[in-house]
């Protein structure tokens, strides 16, 4: 199951992010960080991959309006867009064809998050800043003085 592999590798990659804010959240109450950790997994599977299928069919979209794949920018270890609609039902899953690659999460963390928050602030009133190679994160901060961490992904 395709479903399955993939929230596998992202639940591995956020599973000490994810836990330990769900310490930090729930310290005495191992219940409520279980059902966190798991919300949080869940969530960070349907973002991810509400990215991907924006990212085929702006892909998609850019080839139907050209003709031609010349000028098409490539994503590097995607999935077909029907593969990507195939796994985002959380119903229906199928078997991973074998020539199929399954494009890596990833995931950014930074340690003071106050520095962090001044900074983007300072950067971009709207909390946009570039990452890697032109690619756009946006980032939602919350200023309450207790938040310690912040998990952002990418979409």
């Amino acid at each position: 199951m395709q479903r399955k592999q993939i929230q596998e590798a992202l639940n591995k990659q956020t599973l000490e992010q994810f836990t330990n804010y769900a310490r930090q959240l729930h310290p005495d109450s191992p219940e409520e960080q279980l059902k966190l950790i798991k919300h949080l997994q869940e969530q960070h599977y349907v973002q991810y991959m509400q990215q991907i299928y924006e990212q085929q069919e702006q892909s998609s979209n850019h080839i139907s309006q050209n003709g031609s794949l010349g000028d098409v920018p490539t994503l590097n270890n995607s999935v077909s867009e029907e593969e990507a609609g195939e796994s985002s039902d959380i119903e229906g899953a199928t078997e991973t064809p074998s020539n199929s690659q399954i494009v890596p999460a990833s995931i950014w963390t930074r340690k003071d998050i106050k520095e962090f928050k001044a900074t983007i602030n300072k950067e971009s009133p709207e909390s946009i800043i570039k990452v890697g190679h032109g690619e756009t994160v946006t980032v939602l901060c919350n200023f309450l003085e207790r938040i310690q961490c912040m998990i952002i992904g990418n979409r």
